[in-house]
This record gives C-alpha cells, sequence and structure tokens, in this order.
C-alpha cells in the first residue's frame, strides 16, 4: 500500500486511481534539469545506453535517503527497468510525501531537501515534485492507459511549475486531452503554449551562446 500522509492538505492532489494491467515499456524522460537516476541495480548494456544518451539532469546534487527521497529513486529504477505500475505507485508516494513536506511542518522528516532557510534547497525540493507529477502524468497515459487521470495531472504539474514553465506539461495536456475525448481547442491551446515556451528556450539559449 502507498505510504499517505494523515492529513487533507495534500491528498487531493495525489489521488491514486484504479490501473488496468499494461506491458513494460522503456519511458522517455522529460528533457529538463531534474534529478538523475540512481546507479545501482543496472545492468550493463542498460548502462552503456544511459551513458551515451546526453543527460540534462547532471546539475542537481543526488537526493539524501529519507522517507519521499528514497521513493523518488526506488520510482526511476522500476521506471528504468520497465516496470511502470511499481513505478508509478512509488512516484506517487514521493509526490505526497513532497506536497504534504510543503503543506505543513509535520512532515519535515520525509526528506533532507528543503530543511533549511537556503533558496536553492526549496527550488530543488520543487523540481522533485514536478518531475514526479510529470512522470505520473507519462505512465498513467503512455502505461496504464489512463487519460484523464494524466489529464489532471499535467495540469497539476503545469500548476507547480509556474516559475519556469515546461513544454512538456502542456504538450502532455494537449495529448492527454485529445485521447480523454476532450475539447480539442482546449488541446489545441495547451500545444501552442508549449511551442511558445520551446521557442522561448531557443531564443534564450542562441543569446548565451552568442
Amino acid at each position: 500500500s502507498l505510504l499517505l500522509c494523515s492529513t487533507t492538505c495534500c491528498v487531493h492532489a495525489f489521488t491514486p486511481n484504479a490501473f488496468p494491467t499494461a506491458q513494460p515499456f522503456l519511458p522517455t524522460p522529460p528533457q529538463q534539469s531534474y534529478p538523475p537516476p540512481p546507479q545501482a541495480n543496472v545492468n550493463p548494456l542498460q548502462q552503456q545506453q544511459q551513458q551515451q544518451q546526453p543527460s540534462a539532469t547532471s546539475t542537481l546534487e543526488r537526493l539524501p535517503n529519507a522517507e519521499a527521497d528514497r521513493a523518488f529513486r526506488y520510482a526511476i529504477s522500476l521506471e528504468s527497468a520497465g516496470l511502470p505500475r511499481t513505478a508509478h505507485a512509488a512516484y506517487h508516494e514521493a509526490a505526497t510525501l513532497f506536497q504534504c513536506f510543503l503543506d505543513s511542518t509535520e512532515f519535515s522528516h520525509v526528506t533532507n531537501l528543503g530543511n533549511t532557510d537556503e533558496t536553492e534547497d526549496h527550488e530543488n525540493l520543487h523540481k522533485y515534485l514536478v518531475y514526479s507529477c510529470l512522470r505520473l502524468a507519462f505512465l498513467s497515459q503512455d502505461a496504464l492507459s489512463d487519460p484523464k487521470a494524466a489529464l489532471r495531472l499535467y495540469k497539476e504539474a503545469a500548476i507547480l511549475d509556474t516559475s519556469q514553465p515546461s513544454a512538456e506539461a502542456y504538450d502532455g495536456i494537449g495529448t492527454a486531452t485529445e485521447a480523454s475525448l476532450g475539447d480539442l481547442q482546449e488541446a489545441v491551446a495547451a500545444y501552442e503554449t508549449a511551442l511558445h515556451i520551446l521557442e522561448q528556450e531557443q531564443e534564450i539559449l542562441r543569446n548565451n551562446s552568442v
């Protein structure tokens, strides 16, 4: 069973659903500066493939081993191993605990991030929460065939990531809206937002390379 906090302050955003059986798959990680996957339990072939792929996650410190942090590491390891249902449950546990930490001082023990007044620690914790939400959405749609849950989670990620909007979140909103037979105008608007964010990022990269 999932480890859920006893308060109601954070459960609404990450309520688990009933999941249909899904075949194992190898997910495509989002291209943003988020935590690196753990190196344990990776066979040589997988490790070689990971080393050949450019990583956008190497700028963050590795997570410590508190409760939410362990769940986060475990989720990434399970997803890499092609176990989407179990990975979904672990991401759900991590996201719930991260959110509880942000909402209540009663959960200061669940993570070693954000326990100081340093802005960088809180920003990193927020990124881990957004990343967990994005992976939950991805797994809900692509592995568990639940586009409605994916749509809710992608929207949650977009709300959480207001300081640095994610093109992946809005692209996910578009695809999940289409898959759930939702409003196509809403899907188009989400795709346009995703393209606008990508254009802004490319412009920043061009300016920095000058």
